[in-house]
């Protein structure tokens, strides 16, 4: 997704131009500024229409070792993908601030979060008894017949399931909460209800606001796509991923290093 995207763009910026001694830069406009205090400086005046040297990453999840010793003198703009952990390895920790929300979008995210919670179960009185199991789930446009033939794959009902298990037998289910957001919301309601913990499912639109939502549980089950990587890497417990993707041989499979794309303490199902 777009917000997924450019998250990753933005979080490699700043792990190249740290390994580079370089001054990371992004435009006023970009759209990760509505959603997060960003450290990265604005263009100057005199850059905005600049034509910069251009680095470009075609090839999706691949760490590129040239980047960390680009041996430039002058400014370099860097376009393309770059979505690898590997670019903000060392940087980790600043990564996880800067993609702190906006006050406004964290209030509304705790404030749904509770109000999901009370909806289903009245008795507890606080969140902060509860176990809380991020669940994204993508499927929609990765459906589509041009984006199967690329390689593009969508986690199974086996999956979800397996991964609902490996928390029910790590944590006491009455106390475990599985907060669950999607974009195919009617495939998820008639899939996933052989649990024995509290599933519940946020309807909200906006990929920011269920991100937002995400970052507050303490483990994530992630999917494909992105979005979903960003939940799980701004978890701070155990992160489970859908290992099968994508399509082994397929055009999407050529540009992908799983080693690149999923961080070593994910655990792959």
């Amino acid at each position: 997704g777009r917000l997924g995207n450019a998250m990753f763009a933005y979080a490699s910026l700043l792990g190249i131009a740290k390994a580079n001694k370089m001054i990371a830069v992004l435009p006023e406009d970009n759209i990760l500024r509505k959603y997060f205090l960003l450290s990265a400086k604005p263009e100057r005046p005199e850059q905005k229409f600049k034509v910069w040297p251009q680095f470009i990453d075609n090839r999706g999840a691949r760490f590129d070792p040239r980047l960390f010793n680009l041996n430039f003198t002058m400014d370099i703009e860097l376009r393309g993908f770059f979505q690898s952990w590997r670019y903000f390895l060392n940087i980790r920790e600043q990564i996880l601030r800067e993609f702190t929300f906006h006050s406004d979008i964290q209030i509304e995210a705790q404030e749904l979060l509770q109000n999901l919670i009370y909806q289903t179960v009245d008795s507890l009185t606080s969140v902060e008894d509860l176990t809380l199991v991020g669940i994204h789930i993508r499927r929609g446009d990765l459906l589509e017949p041009h984006n199967v033939e690329k390689g593009y794959t969508v986690a199974p009902r086996e999956y979800l399931l397996k991964g609902i298990r490996y928390f029910e037998e790590k944590f006491n289910p009455e106390t475990l909460v599985f907060v669950v957001t999607s974009d195919d919301m009617v495939w998820v309601r008639a899939n996933l209800r052989q649990q024995k913990a509290l599933m519940v499912f946020s309807v909200l639109h906006e990929d920011v606001q269920d991100l937002a939502l995400m970052s507050h549980c303490h483990h994530v089950i992630t999917t494909v796509g992105t979005f979903s990587w960003w939940a799980g890497f701004l978890s701070k417990g155990s992160v489970l991923y859908f290992k099968d993707f994508p399509r082994p041989h397929s055009t999407l499979a050529r540009n992908f290093k799983a080693a690149d794309y999923f961080p070593k303490h994910w655990i792959g199902f």
